[in-house]
């Protein structure tokens, strides 16, 4: 059994912390305006620097590092740089409000304990970096108390189970054993018997509000999924999951159904957008996951969507009961909510998406929250975002 802790060392992070503001203060840096605008070079990826009255972030793109705007609206700015075909698209600002959130943001760190099953090879297992891109970027919403994340293939799936039992409260336990979404021991349900593999993932947030993640860990990444690569080696399936994690612990102790509980566009596509746009390691990573979504609409209708088709799939009179959407199949709620957050992230920003949960969360249903957060209507926001 392998184990992962992120016990720190309370001397050290005091040292460090004088240190770090001992050296602001005797080696103070400046950056000259005429250096820093969107698309020219910078020094260290997460550097935040001023110029014009604009903040900008230090990012990666491709193999550069380059200065970047946190931008919240596609008309407010222009470049002269090698990156104008990208600096008023949805998806560059969208991926540069993420990135500028996670450098700027202070960090709230909670308990995490990552378990790996003795025959399991995690394709990633990077989880301090993780850690801390995740808690900076949801530092102002509501935190589970704290994670156990279990790693496991099918050989392991025993072993999951038992872990599961011996890391869990008896109320917690019994709670998993009647969840609806695990269906008894919670292992086997992210794994396919016939296929002897387990491809899936799952969270949910027990009564004591500690997040479970159970995370299954194929055998290959060569099946089904053109984003399996990078969902797996990059960190973007575990970022997924604990998205997840933050977003259940705002309803956390509510008794909160449909129609006021979000839309699975909304909880998954915003899984899958801040997920990508938090842990892969640039731009153009992105870029091409991004790309692969797109790819992957074929499979669940006769070609991509035109824009009726967004419309009517985005309009809240074709919610069912249970959350999803009609006639549409449930995987456009990953696909194509991935596509809709980064709108929303590049015309609002984090913050505004975030504070929509928080207002669902206190009972009031996704039009009325997101009125309320933007001033906008969302039935007339629909053909803006489809388009």
């Amino acid at each position: 059994m392998k184990k992962f802790s992120n016990l720190r060392n309370w001397k050290s992070w005091h040292l460090v912390l004088f240190v770090c503001i001992f050296s602001s203060l005797v080696f103070p840096i400046s950056f000259s305006n005429a250096a820093v605008k969107s698309g020219s070079a910078c020094p260290k990826a997460g550097t935040t620097a001023i110029a014009s009255g604009k903040t900008f972030t230090c990012i990666n793109s491709g193999k550069k590092l380059v200065w970047s705007q946190k931008i919240l609206n596609p008309t407010q700015t222009t470049s002269n740089t090698v990156l104008n075909i990208f600096e008023n698209s949805n998806n560059f600002i969208a991926f540069s409000n993420v990135q500028h959130d996670i450098a700027s943001n202070s960090v709230n760190y909670i308990p995490i304990d990552v378990q790996t099953g003795p025959n399991t090879n995690p394709y990633f297992n990077d989880y301090l970096t993780l850690e801390n891109k995740l808690f900076r970027l949801y530092s102002n919403i509501n935190h589970p108390n704290s994670m156990l994340i279990i790693q496991y293939n099918y050989l392991d799936i025993q072993w999951a189970n038992d872990v599961v039992k011996l890391k869990t409260s008896t109320t917690d336990y019994q709670w998993i054993l009647n969840n609806q979404n695990f269906r008894g021991p919670p292992a086997a349900a992210q794994c396919n018997s016939l296929k002897q593999d387990c491809r899936n993932q799952q969270m949910q947030v027990m009564p004591s509000g500690t997040a479970l993640i159970m995370y299954g860990i194929p055998n290959d990444l060569k099946c089904c999924d053109s984003t399996l690569e990078l969902r797996f080696k990059n960190g973007m399936g575990n970022a997924h999951e604990i998205t997840h994690a933050f977003q259940l612990a705002t309803f956390a102790n509510k008794n909160i159904n449909y129609p006021f509980w979000p839309p699975r566009w909304f909880s998954e596509g915003g899984a899958e957008f801040f997920g990508a746009a938090s842990s892969l390691e640039n731009f153009q990573t992105y870029l091409e996951f991004s790309k692969q979504e797109l790819s992957n609409f074929p499979r669940f209708s006769t070609g991509t969507p035109d824009l009726k088709f967004l419309i009517n799939y985005l309009d809240m009179a074709n919610l069912n009961p249970d959350g999803t959407w009609g006639k549409y199949n449930d995987n456009f709620a990953y696909d194509l909510g991935f596509f809709v957050i980064e709108a929303l992230e590049a015309k609002y920003g984090s913050n505004k998406i975030f504070n929509i949960f928080k207002l669902m969360s206190d009972g009031n249903n996704f039009e009325s929250s997101f009125k309320s957060v933007t001033n906008d209507s969302w039935i007339n926001q629909v053909p803006i975002i489809s388009n």
